[in-house]
């Protein structure tokens, strides 16, 4: 009916009210921030990827190449570059709800990235100059290009192959998240009877995973050449110590860190911090069974993507709130899918995926 909507509609402009209000004309302090600024200054002076005069090899250059732009446009003032982000936070949004459109029903897609909108990460992100909100955009654009694609027979197949391999030079994390939904993306393919053309579905996956291989070899090669000249601290480094564990090591601490993010998790999810175990029962288990119950649906480009971006957080650390944010979406969905069964109504309506979040 009307009603609801018109409900919807004014939380949804009560958001943006609070995310242009947000809008500051000053530095929004961040330690990482500075590991983007500096390098960025460097670019835009002709002087290389470097802070300080030292190269820069940990993070990805995609983000402080973007400051520089900025900057070489007469945009560098914090009041610009903090209206941009914001704007990019809004965009994300958007497109994290055409994602989930394309997953669930529309309702319950506005009442996820109204979740996601006003958690304290993603409200955070949204005034600091960090890459997390620019990696978070290119993600859920691409996915949706992706899923739109296949499940309509028509769509921005490429565009979205291009927004991931894009995501792979603004944060690193995104090279196993694109290579998940480039297998998500051929699963889905045969899942839908065919309906597309092979070879340009072929040809978009193996793409993507190119892409997202040869900037992982280049951004080692990188981090590797950075190391040897200095003591940064690398990502080379944290793979190194790797393999040195045992095989056990390789499978039980991955379960480790996913047990102690629990508190991470609750603390994107509800804003609020909960002890691991209850996390675990709680917020876990249900993203498990939702994450089964979108398997069977065959929705397998976000679902292969999550995998693929969560296996990699946790086989080198608990992750923190904010690197959970970039599949806040699918997060904040799965727990509904999982506890969602025929018949199920809660008072005397269906189940919404958002019901254990109320």
């Amino acid at each position: 009916t009307d009603s609801p909507w018109r409900r919807r509609l004014l939380l949804v402009a009560v958001a943006i009210a609070l995310y242009l209000a947000g809008i500051g004309t000053h530095w929004r302090v961040f330690p990482d921030s500075a590991k983007y600024l500096l390098p960025a200054d460097s670019l835009s002076q002709g002087t290389g990827y470097a802070i300080h005069g030292h190269p820069h090899g940990k993070y990805p250059p995609g983000f402080p190449a973007y400051l520089a732009l900025m900057q070489h446009l007469g945009m560098g003032g914090m009041v610009w570059l903090n209206a941009l982000m914001t704007g990019m936070a809004l965009a994300t949004l958007w497109c994290g709800y055409r994602l989930l459109c394309e997953v669930t029903t529309r309702g319950s897609a506005v009442a996820v990235m109204l979740v996601a909108a006003l958690s304290y990460e993603m409200y955070q992100l949204s005034g600091a100059q960090l890459s997390d909100i620019p990696f978070m955009l290119l993600v859920t654009a691409g996915l949706w290009s992706l899923t739109r694609t296949v499940r309509r027979g028509r769509g921005w197949l490429e565009f979205g192959s291009l927004a991931l391999i894009a995501s792979c030079w603004v944060r690193i994390l995104g090279i196993p998240l694109a290579a998940g939904a480039a297998v998500g993306l051929v699963a889905s393919w045969r899942a839908s009877g065919h309906r597309l053309d092979r070879r340009r579905i072929a040809l978009n996956a193996a793409t993507i995973v190119a892409g997202a291989a040869l900037t992982g070899l280049w951004l080692l090669q990188r981090d590797r050449a950075v190391q040897a000249a200095s003591s940064a601290a690398s990502y080379a480094a944290e793979l190194s110590v790797l393999s040195f564990g045992s095989p056990v090591e390789w499978l039980w601490q991955p379960l480790l860190n996913a047990y102690f993010g629990g508190r991470s998790l609750a603390r994107l999810l509800t804003g609020q911090y909960l002890p691991s175990a209850l996390a675990l029962v709680l917020l876990w288990l249900p993203i498990g069974v939702g994450a089964y119950q979108s398997a069977r649906r065959r929705q397998f480009i976000l679902l292969f993507a999550m995998a693929g971006y969560l296996a990699a957080i946790f086989l080198l650390r608990v992750p923190l709130a904010r690197y959970l944010l970039p599949i806040a979406p699918g997060l904040i969905l799965f727990p509904g899918f999982g506890l969602r069964r025929p018949g199920l109504r809660v008072a005397h309506r269906p189940a919404s995926p958002t019901a254990p979040l109320v």
